[in-house]
């Protein structure tokens, strides 16, 4: 089933910070079609491809409740990680979750170890959702063609390592 019938419709939010007001485009899943549950790491590569294909460009912030149900999706986030989950708390926003998984756009993915940067990003948002009492998932560094996870190349306790039962 295609991204277009899963999300009914994309809201715009306005987050205020102290500098100017924000633009987010929210997707939110149609109450009519089935969920979209992240499972596995498969799971989460098949949204972030899906992503593209309803026009993805730098990223996105997939929130999901207890049970790796996606509630809602940040396109394109105009700030950083860390930044976007503070804001995902916003009650404004109106998307109860529990669990986060970050996904950057990139022209390309290369065979080859994790960005430095990407690296940071990862443990930067794993301290923040910590912080915010929420289970970050991974970050996930996408083309429209491959991905590499972060979580899986570098920590030892990804969530990707164990079986998900609910």
């Amino acid at each position: 089933m295609s991204s277009r019938h899963r999300y009914a419709h994309t809201r715009r939010h306005s987050i205020h910070s102290s500098v100017d007001p924000i633009q987010l485009e929210v997707l939110v899943r149609d109450t009519a079609a089935e969920p979209v549950i992240i499972n596995d790491l498969a799971d989460a590569g098949l949204l972030a491809f899906e992503l593209f294909s309803i026009g993805m460009t730098v990223g996105a912030l997939v929130l999901l409740d207890e049970r790796r149900n996606v509630v809602a999706v940040l396109l394109d986030p105009p700030l950083g990680i860390d930044e976007m989950l503070r804001w995902a708390h916003e009650p404004g926003l109106r998307a109860e979750f529990h669990q986060v998984l970050g996904i950057l756009a990139r022209d390309r993915i290369i065979e080859a170890p994790p960005a430095d940067q990407d690296i940071v990003a990862y443990r930067e948002a794993q301290e923040m959702c910590l912080a915010l009492g929420v289970l970050w998932l991974d970050l996930l560094v996408t083309s429209s063609h491959a991905l590499q996870s972060i979580g899986i190349v570098c920590d030892p306790d990804s969530v990707w390592n164990d079986p998900v039962e609910f």
